[in-house]
């Protein structure tokens, strides 16, 4: 099983390893990446609002984006297993790992630190060295930092789960999915409902590795008019259930505004049939986004997909300053502030990553 190769203008290599999918390049990978990194932005965006539970129209708002946006994490996910283990190169360990580890580690680093002191002085936390380590070892030295640890487990997990599926055909390689699906999903219940267990920064990666696994599993199911209609049908049916539910839950006299939230998490029940769709959706589309996207347009695409990894780093700092200007509160108008927002923070962390890929001394960490 191979990734679909339709056309050659943009380079399909994950940003965070540099594994390329074939020898010709996937346009469709690179519009995944620029609505992922935008929706995460956009819960990133809309989360503040749903806390507000005094002001309905906001806490509406928010809910909103949030239902619509949280397939965003398991679709860089899903991107990323398409295409690392689709390549040969990936079972190759020693040179997978250097690679990795070089992609990979030197960013980590860096940005751990930079947002420990980063924390430390916008709002005090962590207080102390003590509490700086433990937040690094429960992998979240800060609040959207934990999908560094989750990608360093998952290529940890790489070249043996490429030897496996590699040898498999579709029919086992989807029913192991959905298997590790199923127990996501209940360790996501547990976690979330219950709260029974924690993640720590050793295991935030292994509910991904049923993502990881759907992104290359879905990439030879083969879209029927019939499929495409359903997959539309998840998403529509997903994002409503989500943000219905999430309304319902959130009640005081059922889970209240804490455990309410259980929809949101990327591995709800909700949640995983919507990422798997909207996933689904974007390889069918390759063909039609390769025939459209040309010239000036699919090189911008592949510029800002390209630029997709370090925004994803760079946009809370981003999204600080933007808070500390007033900037969101300038309007009473929610959803006109929620996408001025949105569409600030996207373009100067863009512009931010395209110039420190224009230092030499830096360019390793986006």
């Amino acid at each position: 099983m191979t990734v679909p190769q339709v056309g050659s203008q943009s380079r399909a290599a994950d940003p965070v390893t540099g594994v390329q999918a074939t020898t010709r390049s996937i346009l469709w990978v690179e519009v995944a990446r620029v609505l992922a990194i935008v929706a995460v932005i956009f819960i990133h965006v809309g989360s503040p609002l749903v806390s507000q539970t005094a002001n309905q129209g906001s806490w509406w708002a928010g809910n909103l984006v949030e239902s619509a946006t949280r397939w965003c994490v398991p679709l860089f996910v899903m991107i990323s297993g398409g295409l690392v283990l689709a390549s040969p190169r990936t079972t190759a360990m020693t040179d997978f790992y250097r690679r990795r580890l070089t992609r990979l580690g030197i960013p980590m680093v860096v940005w751990i630190v930079a947002y420990l002191l980063f924390g430390r002085a916008v709002s005090g936390s962590p207080a102390t060295i003590d509490a700086a380590l433990a937040s690094v070892a429960a992998g979240r030295p800060f609040y959207h930092l934990y999908f560094l640890f989750v990608i360093a487990g998952v290529s940890l997990a790489a070249p043996i789960l490429a030897w496996g599926v590699q040898r498999r055909d579709q029919q086992q390689v989807l029913r192991f999915v959905a298997l590790a699906f199923v127990l996501a999903m209940i360790d996501n219940a547990l976690a979330s409902l219950l709260r029974i267990g924690s993640p720590n920064a050793v295991t935030r990666f292994v509910p991904y590795v049923a993502d990881f696994l759907a992104g290359y599993a879905l990439l030879s199911v083969r879209p029927t008019p019939a499929r495409r209609r359903a997959a539309v049908g998840v998403v529509v049916i997903g994002v409503l259930l989500t943000a219905i539910g999430t309304w319902v839950l959130t009640q005081p006299n059922v889970l209240g505004p804490g455990r309410g939230l259980y929809l949101y998490e990327y591995h709800s029940i909700t949640t995983i049939p919507v990422s798997l769709a909207v996933y689904q959706l974007l390889v069918w589309s390759g063909s039609w986004i390769e025939a459209h996207l040309k010239g000036q347009a699919g090189r911008a695409i592949a510029v800002m997909g390209s630029a997709s990894f370090g925004i994803y780093l760079v946009h809370p700092m981003i999204l600080v300053g933007l808070d500390r200007l007033g900037i969101p509160a300038r309007t009473t108008i929610v959803p006109v502030a929620i996408l001025v927002t949105v569409g600030l923070a996207f373009s100067i962390s863009l512009v931010a990553v395209l110039v420190l890929r224009r230092v030499s001394l830096v360019r390793a960490i986006v």
